[in-house]
């Protein structure tokens, strides 16, 4: 442990000049965006339990709520599971659309469901896939049309929750879905979360599918995240984020701190794009003590180095509170 604590600080004392050389000229403040994926797996209570003691500790920490819509699907439970869920998003936050092929979506967007290739195997998913089929499977598989029906589908389910406003949305998988950015475009929607650092998964899953299957998809050996999906393809690319975030689920503390500082050698004073860091909601139990360790490393810097961190949201929308929310959620879909 003291080696590693000696290591981290050495890579403090080795921030680039370009980042002190903004702080010369006034730049402050760097970015961090939060964000909490709702994946649309069985809500339970010790994930929700910590998640919603982190809030209270951190009250002002805006996060970006990406929802899935299958946990509005059903009326007989849709009421309960949309307050569990609102009761730990904030009227700060921004609630953006998560979007996956899971089966319960497809079907009520009436889209035949398939079974392969998946994220893990071009093997059938079969019966081992429990409550959640279909959220392994790559939505790149399905036509136009098919993924029209599954984006409208989630976007009304979302909005008829109560949920306005909606400006940013993601794609499970991390891969690009074109015809995705065009439907999200006619929507409404003017960011895309979905594309990773390919990086995060070429060592850990290169033995599977989706490891070369995000290499392909975002072309780029650093990623982008999130995409302007408001303009024209070609202003698309101009207006890409590059990630140099961390995600909670695939990497420990000490390595998204890492890439804090690489992210700092690397900004300049004109860079407004900010150090993303996510985390799933299904395994929040785990994943907020890691949070809370990459919050205090991250803090340390900025007071070693005199520059303030700016918690905030991608597009800048404080949607947290949904609109009549018990009228539309216990009405009919």
């Amino acid at each position: 442990m003291h080696s590693l604590k000696l290591r981290f600080y050495f890579l403090l004392w080795g921030v680039g000049l370009s980042f002190l050389e903004g702080i010369a000229q006034g730049k402050t403040t760097v970015p961090i965006e939060l964000t909490l994926i709702w994946e649309g797996r069985e809500l339970q209570e010790p994930n929700l339990d910590i998640l919603a003691q982190f809030r209270d500790e951190e009250p002002d920490i805006p996060i970006i709520q990406l929802v899935s819509p299958t946990y509005f699907l059903h009326q007989e439970n849709r009421s309960d599971q949309a307050k569990q869920i609102q009761a730990v998003i904030r009227d700060h936050d921004e609630v953006g659309l998560y979007v996956s092929a899971q089966r319960p979506a497809l079907l009520a967007a009436r889209v035949i469901p398939r079974s392969q290739p998946s994220f893990w195997s071009y093997s059938s998913e079969g019966n081992t896939c429990g409550d959640d089929c279909g959220i392994d499977i790559p939505p790149t598989l399905f036509p136009r049309e098919d993924i029209l029906k599954i984006f409208a589908m989630a976007d009304g389910l979302l909005r008829k929750a109560g949920y306005s406003r909606l400006r940013t949305y993601a794609v499970r998988g991390g891969m690009d879905v074109p015809l995705m950015k065009e439907m999200a475009r006619t929507f409404g929607y003017r960011f895309d979360q979905t594309a990773i650092d390919p990086t995060l998964f070429q060592l850990r899953f290169a033995q599977y599918p989706i490891g070369r299957w995000i290499s392909a998809s975002n072309g780029s050996p650093n990623g982008t995240m999130p995409i302007l999906v408001g303009r024209s393809r070609s202003q698309d690319r101009q207006q890409d984020f590059k990630f140099q975030g961390g995600m909670i689920d695939l990497q420990d503390p000490s390595t998204i701190s890492q890439r804090f500082v690489s992210f700092l050698e690397s900004r300049k004073a004109s860079d407004t794009s900010g150090f993303q860091v996510s985390l799933s909601q299904e395994s929040a139990y785990i994943g907020v003590a890691k949070l809370r360790s990459i919050l205090a490393q991250l803090r340390n810097l900025a007071k070693d180095r005199e520059f303030e961190l700016e918690f905030r949201t991608r597009s800048g929308e404080k949607n947290g509170r949904p609109i009549e929310a018990g009228q539309r959620i216990s009405g009919n879909p």
